[in-house]
């Protein structure tokens, strides 16, 4: 494990600072780079985002999709606090367990920025020694 280490050790310091197999090293690059361009293309995009999630708004407001944003929104912000809440719940049944680790594989874990689905799993293993204990 350690010749492994001290490879990738290694091989990090040639590319950022060393002689990389492909062109010249990461850290001579960077040093060509002008933070005030970065800083004014940063501002820039931000500024673009902006523009469009405002003409976002107005074009629903226009349709008279507001409402019905405005309803979808709270709804994924009381689906996420229900989340949380499941996620700390720790069951009290083996079929309760079963019901909270089935809610986690059947959840899209591909697109969740809350991640409350390891937090829900242990809380199912916390239960389940529980019960483990109190059967012995």
């Amino acid at each position: 494990m350690r010749k492994e280490i001290d490879y990738i050790i290694t091989t990090l310091h040639s590319v950022l600072e060393g002689e990389p197999w492909y062109g010249r090293s990461v850290m001579n690059l960077l040093q060509e780079i002008d933070p005030a361009i970065v800083e004014q293309e940063y501002l820039d995009a931000s500024a673009r985002y902006q523009a469009k999630v405002e003409a976002g708004l107005a074009w629903d407001e226009r349709t008279g999709l507001a409402t019905l944003r405005d309803d979808v929104d709270d709804r994924i912000t009381a689906e996420r606090q229900f989340a949380r809440l499941l996620a700390h719940t720790k069951p009290t049944t083996l079929a309760g367990a079963a019901a909270v680790i089935q809610c986690c594989l059947d959840d899209d874990l591909t697109d969740d920025e809350s991640w409350w689905h390891m937090t829900a799993i242990r809380s199912v293993v916390a239960a389940l020694n529980s019960m483990a204990a109190a059967q012995s």
